[in-house]
């Protein structure tokens, strides 16, 4: 398997991994496990939406 697509892979980790942190450090600790794959010099983001009151769905940024 090529070295992207194993990073990608082992990013399921923390994606999966026990949530003892708030939502915000969550996608952080994804966003930071992807980064190797998927940043080619512009970076990578992470967004939060709360969907619960799906006509006005909110975003931001983490």
């Amino acid at each position: 398997m090529a070295s992207g697509a194993r990073v990608l892979m082992d990013s399921a980790e923390p994606a999966y991994a026990p949530r003892g942190q708030d939502d915000a450090a969550w996608v952080r600790s994804v966003v930071a496990a992807v980064r190797p794959a998927l940043d080619a010099g512009e970076g990578v983001l992470g967004w939060l939406y709360d969907a619960r009151d799906t006509p006005h769905v909110m975003g931001s940024p983490v």
